[in-house]
């Protein structure tokens, strides 16, 4: 868990590098309140208003975009790169075998 909140704190560093400049220890305290907020709200909506603590005031409306378009973008790339694993996926492994596996299952 670790790394994968390490990687989304760099990430967050850079998504707000041209707001605000942020050290790599405040963007991990900021996801981690993200994180910690989420579990409370439904559908991660405390996520943004997590991140945005650790933020100048002037800068929170405009961080919260900034968080949307970040979550959108990581949909988008998960997107592109699972239909492209199912499409090398299928072209590699013979379905049928799989369907008469499936059926003895």
């Amino acid at each position: 868990m670790f790394i994968n909140w390490g990687i989304e704190s760099y990430k967050w560093k850079v998504s707000l590098a041209a707001l605000e400049k942020i050290s790599f220890f405040k963007a991990f305290r900021s996801v981690l309140a993200g994180c910690s907020i989420t579990m409370l709200t439904p559908n991660r909506i405390g996520e943004y208003g997590g991140r945005i603590i650790y933020l100048k005031e002037q800068n929170r409306f405009t961080a919260i975009s900034v968080t949307i378009l970040g979550s959108m973008s990581q949909l988008m790339i998960t997107m592109l790169v699972g239909t492209f694993s199912i499409i090398c996926m299928k072209e590699v492994t013979d379905v049928e075998s799989l369907q008469r596996q499936a059926v003895f299952c």
